[in-house]
C-alpha cells in the first residue's frame, strides 16, 4: 500500500475462521518486544500442533518478523502520541483456515504508516518497505477512534503435505 491509496477496511474482517491470539499491552519501552515476540512464536507453534498441521520454520520466521516490525513501529507511535501518559498498544495474529496469518496491530497515533526508503547509514526506516515486500503488498490500515490499525497477511506458516 502506498501513501496516496486511501484507508482500507480491514482485509478479512469477515472471514476470520482461524485461531486467534491477541494482547493489549502498555510498553515500557522496545525492550517489550522480546517477549511478544516469543508470545507469537509459541501461539503459532501450539496452534500447529493442536490442529496436527506441521509449522514451516521459515514462514513463521516471518511472521515473527513481520509482527516484530508493526509492533516496534506502534510502540514508537503509541509512545509519541501518549505524550506523557501511557501507551498502548494492541496486538492481534489471526491464523486462516488455509494457513495464512494476519497480523495487526492498534495504536494510539493517527498518524499515516508511510514506508520510506531509508539510507544505507538510517538505523530506522525499512520496516514498512519489508512488509511490503514480504507480503506482496497485501498489507494496509485503517483509522481508529483515537489511533489506527494497520495490518499484513503473511504467507501459510503450514508445511505442505503433498507429494
Amino acid at each position: 500500500m502506498t501513501s496516496t491509496q486511501a484507508p482500507t477496511a480491514h482485509p478479512a474482517a469477515t472471514t476470520l475462521t482461524g485461531s486467534t491470539w491477541s494482547r493489549r499491552h502498555q510498553p515500557t519501552g522496545e525492550e517489550d518486544v522480546p517477549i511478544l515476540r516469543a508470545a507469537i512464536a509459541d501461539f503459532c507453534l501450539a496452534w500447529g500442533g493442536r490442529n496436527d498441521r506441521p509449522i514451516d520454520d521459515l514462514a513463521l520466521y516471518v511472521v515473527v518478523l513481520v509482527a516484530t516490525e508493526l509492533i516496534s513501529n506502534a510502540i514508537r507511535h503509541a509512545a509519541e502520541a501518549a505524550a506523557g501518559g501511557k501507551p498502548s498498544v494492541a496486538a492481534c495474529i489471526h491464523i486462516l483456515e488455509d494457513g495464512r496469518v494476519l497480523v495487526s496491530v492498534a495504536d494510539r497515533s493517527s498518524s499515516e504508516p508511510v514506508p520510506k526508503l531509508a539510507d544505507q547509514d538510517d538505523e530506522n526506516g525499512r520496516g514498512l518497505k519489508i512488509i511490503h515486500d514480504i507480503t506482496g503488498d497485501n498489507w494496509g490500515w485503517h483509522p481508529l477512534p483515537g489511533g489506527k490499525s494497520i495490518w499484513a497477511i503473511c504467507p501459510s506458516i503450514t508445511t505442505s503435505t503433498a507429494a
